[in-house]
């Protein structure tokens, strides 16, 4: 009897060794998962501060556009004011220049909606690692759009600075006779 009893509690005592080693080993398993998923978290987390500090860099480089265009602008409407005290007699070159004004405001307002929109793709975008590509691609296109835009405000202000000459020579003719 007592052997009996002897060889239950031994097959008790190994079966509880394997539950337990089996557990252990279950254990150990989800140890290693958890520190997985620990390590893609830190990844994840490294990756989206990245992310995040290109943004805050795009966004202050599209302030230091801003900045300058607003700057253009508004060196735009002294030029434009300085025509206005002068058109008495050059009638026709004014229209021609308010004409000018009128394109380079147009491309001003159309920079700054675009500006805008985009700082809204930003706001709306950060932290959503999925749709970071795609914005990036974005921000580049409308980089190049918004060099090419300054390239043609560049080309309207010397247009308007040539104009500006003309109008001037024009004046000393006319004070001249």
């Amino acid at each position: 009897m007592e052997k009996l009893n002897s060889n239950n509690q031994r097959e008790e005592l190994k079966q509880d060794r394997e539950d337990l080693d089996r557990l252990n080993e279950m254990m150990n398993k989800e140890r290693q998962e958890l520190e997985l998923m620990r390590s893609n978290i830190l990844k994840q987390m490294d990756l989206l501060e990245q992310e995040k500090q290109d943004i805050k860099e795009g966004k202050e480089k599209l302030e230091i556009i801003k900045i300058e265009l607003q700057e253009k602008k508004e060196h735009a409407e002294s030029l434009s004011d300085e025509i206005n005290r002068n058109k008495t007699n050059i009638k026709e070159l004014t229209l021609k220049a308010q004409r000018e004004r009128d394109k380079l405001e147009q491309v001003i307002n159309k920079i700054t909606l675009k500006l805008k929109e985009q700082e809204v793709q930003i706001d709306t975008t950060r932290g959503l690692k999925q749709e970071l590509g795609s914005i990036e691609k974005r921000v580049l296109a409308e980089r190049t759009e918004m060099e090419h835009l300054r390239k043609n405000l560049n080309k309207m202000k010397a247009e308007l600075e040539a104009m500006m000459i003309s109008i001037s020579g024009e004046r000393e003719c006319l004070r001249i006779k």
